[in-house]
């Protein structure tokens, strides 16, 4: 098991589990080829995502210019209650101040609430992925514990929810090759 995964290969699909913590799912719109990154907190504080966009670049030949981001429900800032070790992980780590202090608000209780999706979009956007190619689903898991899954809401019991992506075939990556309607 690995927090994030590239691949070329289009007769294999990869997948991501999360019940809070964010599937991201990239596609290099020229070369056809995917990564899957499951993105929690502590992943996040690695830069996980980053990392993904760089195994993209090393294994496969992706410009992160290239790349189209999908991210999908997690737990929003409006329930991500953590404590301020969660904050200074992110300081410890290297992470800029003024980038931590967009990812953390603080909560009606008085302690941070993170925002997961933001922050990743952040770092996504300075590993060079264009803003305009970073899309989020904006859903906060726990706030739809009905419709979704959420370890914050129904503990270790909590189902997964699987983002999954595929390589397209070289075929289809092929310039000129876009399908045609038989009208």
């Amino acid at each position: 098991m690995a927090d994030a995964i590239v691949s070329d290969d289009p007769a294999s699909a990869i997948a991501v589990r999360v019940a809070d913590c964010a599937p991201i799912l990239l596609a290099d719109s020229r070369r056809g080829v995917v990564g899957a990154v499951h993105a929690g907190w502590r992943g996040t504080v690695q830069s996980v995502t980053v990392e993904g966009v760089r195994a993209m670049q090393r294994e496969l030949g992706s410009s992160p210019a290239d790349l189209v981001a999908a991210i999908g429900p997690c737990l929003g800032a409006c329930c991500g209650e953590v404590g301020e070790e969660v904050v200074d992980a992110f300081t410890r780590a290297g992470h800029d101040r003024a980038a931590v202090g967009r990812w953390f608000s603080p909560g009606p209780r008085g302690r941070p609430h993170f925002d997961l999706s933001r922050a990743n979009v952040d770092q996504l956007a300075g590993a060079g992925v264009p803003r305009s190619n970073i899309h989020v689903a904006e859903l906060c898991t726990k706030t739809h514990a009905g419709l979704m899954h959420s370890y914050r809401a129904s503990g270790a019991g909590a189902g997964r929810m699987v983002g999954v992506i595929r390589a397209r075939s070289k075929d289809s990556c092929a310039p000129g090759n876009v399908p045609q309607s038989s009208a």
